[in-house]
């Protein structure tokens, strides 16, 4: 898949010891997409997110096609914080868009939402590549967890765990089971997964249903529900050392 590096350009609340009148920041990151326009997607919408309350994205992005296969998707690779007097508008004009760059203008890319987001991402499961969908699909700072446990944070440790689980099992199958529902950012999916233990041979199918909420076409949130008992009766506890 093509790789690209997209410049996205953000505005700090002024703080002190701040000396003019405005902080900036110009902020590159890097993608895999399938063309241009849609690194521009996905781009724009991480910005959305990593721009928080702190922050103000100014909507001003510029990609490029790598001429090499990189790897790494939503990773940032470079960041240049710069203090200016010049307002938003006049701060672009100086800098970078001064009518002699030799870019491509294209239009404004559709805000990405759930609706837009959710069947590439089913695609992407279904298709054995959770690890892809993990790296394209959750914010930086999602908070997943199951059933009733404590949340684990961030997409970095959800790859993690992707990693080792997908390395103890064999023949991983998933199936999305249709209607979703999804109202607004707010999906539900009814998944039906099948294996095979590494380790035992032992074959499972166990269902569960995924709620998800979505900001800005990447999933901030989710949370599984599903019956341990689809996994076998518990293991007896170890006897005591002191019996």
């Amino acid at each position: 898949m093509p790789a690209f590096s997209v410049r996205c350009l953000f505005r700090w609340h002024s703080r002190p010891p701040d000396q003019r009148r405005f902080l900036y920041e110009e902020r590159i990151t890097l993608w895999q997409a399938t063309s241009l326009d849609e690194a521009l997607v996905l781009a724009q919408a991480e910005a959305e997110a990593y721009a928080g309350g702190e922050e103000e994205f100014l909507g001003f992005c510029q990609a490029f096609e790598m001429f090499d296969q990189v790897p790494g998707h939503g990773a940032e690779v470079y960041s240049l914080p710069r203090e200016s007097d010049l307002d938003p508008r006049r701060y672009i004009d100086a800098f970078f868009d001064t009518d002699a760059e030799r870019e491509r203008e294209t239009p404004p890319a559709a805000v990405p939402s759930a609706a837009t987001s959710l069947d590439p991402f089913i695609a992407l499961v279904e298709g054995g590549r959770g690890i892809e969908a993990i790296e394209r699909f959750y914010a930086r700072d999602v908070q997943m967890r199951e059933n009733m446990g404590p949340p684990r944070v961030g997409r970095a440790a959800l790859l993690l765990r992707e990693r080792v689980a997908q390395a103890q099992v064999r023949d991983l199958r998933a199936t999305c089971v249709r209607p979703v529902f999804i109202v607004g950012d707010t999906t539900v999916l009814r998944w039906v997964f099948e294996y095979t233990d590494a380790a035992t041979g032992r074959a499972t199918r166990f269902e569960e249903l995924a709620y998800q909420r979505w900001e800005g076409g990447l999933i901030a949130e989710e949370q599984f529900f599903y019956d341990p008992a689809q996994f076998g009766p518990p293991a007896r506890p170890e006897a005591s050392s002191n019996t």
